[in-house]
């Protein structure tokens, strides 16, 4: 059983709050030509009138589209709740990431980082992805099924959930919204959530959108979401700016898949020092060296760094640079350090605590100067996105 069931419920709920539909790159010959959605172009972008924003709106913009693949950042400050409802989200960032297969469109990952008003963080991650967000053509009576599994990480705990969402495509029918009167693709969503690592009952849940041919979704019933309006102006860059960018871009994307191979070698260093901790705990113990309560505090602590190592290796083992660095597992990594301070704070004469505390610090140095590299790059790609 999870430490903060609810914590990590508020978490998910913030990330599902924002599961949404993507856009498509358009291209010549795209591969992913969906009548439901808008054309896409790195920079372009989607806004919606929104009540869970402190601005009144919430922003889709894509990056990174290349090929059948694209992502979509989303960046956010929540509307402030009421002064007694105690610790809330003061802001959100996400990062997702789409392919379109057999005409189909999927998602392959979505992460989130929220930040506290108590200065805590928690990160959500869906992954595991089965059947499309949209099939290639849906029309007026076919359904579909997606499916994902779930991870919410905060200080004190993790949860993993199944999410299943079966889709119903009901009718076209006019709907107007701020961005315009558009003829719209209705569609009925009806998702279960099961937990897989703690003890609870399944969610049900249920919820209506509308999406436009060209456009896109213009219309979460269940969000109270309205489309305000879409952009897809690009600038064109000058061929040096082009070529400047460019080998800009190459020698960022060499010093992270250098740092991602440095993450993984010291992530293996933690795991090795994990395991062997323990022993020399007890062997301590045994000697004198430490007590029974400093024993007690360590173990705990050893167990905190064990699952948060666990679910940064679930994030990132596999993954490329842009996932490794993005701001989710930086979060992550954060939760190390604390653990390993607090490893620290206790003064322990066994070996492996100084191997955990290194290699924290490796880990910690890696994805922060990965994290500045992704930044700049993603920067980069969405203002040279119309060089020839």
């Amino acid at each position: 059983m999870v430490a903060n069931v609810s914590r990590l419920a508020s978490a998910i709920a913030l990330a599902l709050a924002t599961l949404g539909a993507p856009t498509a790159r358009a291209q010549t010959a795209p591969p992913c030509a969906l009548p439901y959605y808008q054309p896409a172009v790195n920079g372009a972008s989607r806004t919606y009138a929104s009540p869970t924003s402190a601005s009144g709106s919430l922003t889709y913009t894509i990056v990174n589209a290349h090929g059948d693949r694209f992502d979509e950042q989303t960046s956010y400050v929540p509307t402030p709740p009421s002064a007694d409802s105690g610790t809330a989200a003061v802001a959100v960032n996400e990062s997702d990431a789409y392919q379109c297969q057999d005409g189909a469109l999927t998602q392959i990952r979505h992460d989130a980082l929220a930040s506290y008003s108590d200065g805590s963080t928690s990160t959500v991650s869906f992954f595991d992805f089965a059947g499309p967000l949209l099939p290639a053509d849906p029309q007026p009576g076919a359904t579909w099924d997606v499916a994902f599994t779930q991870q919410g990480v905060v200080s004190d705990g993790v949860s993993t959930e199944r999410y299943e969402d079966h889709v119903t495509a009901v009718a076209i029918e006019p709907i107007s919204v701020p961005a315009g009167t558009y003829s719209a693709l209705r569609l009925e969503h009806s998702a279960t959530t099961t937990p897989l690592d703690y003890d609870g009952p399944q969610r049900q849940f249920g919820w209506t959108e509308w999406l436009a041919q060209g456009v896109g979704p213009v219309k979460n019933e269940g969000r109270s979401l309205e489309l305000a309006s879409v952009s897809t102006t690009a600038r064109v860059p000058s061929p040096a700016e082009c070529a400047s960018a460019r080998s800009t871009l190459e020698s960022l994307a060499q010093d992270m898949d250098t740092r991602n191979q440095q993450v993984g070698q010291a992530l293996g260093q933690l795991d090795q020092a994990l395991v062997i901790a323990p022993a020399e705990v007890a062997q301590a113990v045994a000697a004198g060296a430490i007590d029974a309560g400093q024993a007690e505090v360590t173990q705990s602590t050893l167990a905190l760094l064990a699952t948060h190592a666990a679910a940064l290796h679930s994030a990132i083992d596999g993954q490329p640079a842009d996932v490794v660095f993005d701001s989710p597992q930086q979060s992550l990594g954060q939760l190390l350090v604390g653990d390993a301070a607090t490893l620290a704070g206790l003064q322990l004469p066994i070996a492996s605590a100084v191997s955990v505390q290194a290699s924290v610090m490796v880990l910690e140095t890696d994805l922060s100067a990965g994290a500045a590299d992704l930044s700049v790059a993603n920067d980069l790609r969405a203002a040279t996105a119309a060089c020839p």
